[in-house]
């Protein structure tokens, strides 16, 4: 809110909220009636702008016009993927569901031309991809090439959390394979269309502020193998993911690529990251919904970040940086080790051949 904005709301409130108080303080003087309810007032709006500017965060400019944009979201058919895709079509892009389930790709194609009447039958695409599978990437890159369609945005969202570790059937830990891996591969098969495009493509990945556990990346146990647990595996792939974007952006710009690669935290947001979890964390967690509701982003909340980093003619050039609430934000020291990325980079490109 601007500083116009909040002057009136304390205005309208502090003459809404006497008669009330009046009532619920029968008996207690005009001045003391008076008193309270503008403390009332200015509690009521000290509370809704921590909310707003810690917890739901600044929305983007949804009037910005993506016409004649193609953008490709990876776990479009859920959350914030969902929200992403849904906010991208809003403002006239043409996006690509990059998901693994085909069902539930084109069940939230319907719900999104639901939600918005009226879309093109060509705005929404469903393209088959599993980020956790090489081949998969490898195959969506080469139908992605023969579709005809450029390429503006890549939007790297998918992502898992689990509590025991599980390998590919290429033999990687999942939550790397799915998380990083797949989305390093994804984006360098990807980065001849995006060039095509000059300043006007964007690479996004969504990261966590959960990418600020690990003191730095641990390459002596990159899979996993040796000591997992849930955070820490899903912390060292989000920690992957801020490397990888910097890192990108550093090699874009030493061949005067025009393309901008940048990170972000989507913020706390009420997602199915924890679907794996097992029964009785979930089971916590709706019983405490009523409460977590308040505290957490919902699912468009958190798409903010995404759709403005997509979308903004704010960031237009600007990249190699760690975004949360729409705005540049710190990252982790371990984030800043320039020759952990680049060690990360060679790793990467080596596991994946």
């Amino acid at each position: 809110m601007d500083r116009a904005t909040i002057v009136q709301l304390l205005k309208t409130l502090a003459v809404a909220a006497p008669p009330l108080a009046g009532h619920l303080l029968p008996g207690r003087a005009p001045a003391t009636v008076e008193g309270t309810a503008l403390g009332a007032a200015v509690s009521f709006y000290l509370a809704y702008d921590t909310w707003a500017r810690f917890i739901r965060g600044r929305k983007h400019d949804e009037s910005v016009d993506m016409v004649d944009k193609v953008c490709i979201v990876t776990g479009a058919n859920a959350g914030i993927g969902y929200s992403t895709a849904r906010g991208l079509a809003s403002m006239g892009a043409t996006v690509v569901l990059a998901c693994r389930s085909e069902m539930r790709a084109l069940a939230a194609i319907a719900k999104i031309r639901a939600e918005l009447p009226g879309l093109p039958e060509d705005r929404l695409r469903f393209m088959q991809l599993d980020v956790s599978s090489l081949t998969s990437v490898r195959a969506f890159a080469k139908a992605f090439g023969k579709s005809g369609l450029a390429l503006h945005v890549l939007i790297n969202n998918a992502g898992v959390m689990r509590p025991e570790r599980a390998t590919t059937a290429e033999g990687f830990e999942l939550t790397m394979a799915s998380n990083h891996l797949g989305h390093f591969l994804l984006t360098n098969l990807l980065l001849p269309h995006l060039d095509r495009q000059g300043a006007d493509a964007r690479v996004i990945v969504v990261a966590s502020s959960i990418h600020k556990l690990p003191e730095r990346m641990d390459f002596n146990d990159m899979m996993s193998e040796h000591d997992y647990s849930l955070f820490g595996a899903y912390g060292k792939s989000k920690l992957a993911n801020v490397l990888f974007a910097l890192e990108l952006q550093r090699r874009l710009d030493a061949r005067a690529s025009k393309v901008t690669a940048n990170a972000l935290h989507p913020g706390n947001a009420l997602t199915e990251v924890t679907r794996d979890l097992p029964w009785l964390v979930r089971l916590g967690d709706a019983m405490a919904y009523p409460v977590m509701s308040v505290l957490r982003k919902t699912m468009e909340a958190g798409a903010y970040t995404s759709l403005y980093l997509a979308s903004s003619p704010e960031v237009r050039g600007m990249g190699g940086k760690y975004f949360v609430h729409c705005e540049p934000a710190p990252m982790s020291p371990a984030a800043k080790r320039t020759d952990d990325a680049k060690r990360l980079w060679e790793v990467s490109e080596e596991l994946c051949k």
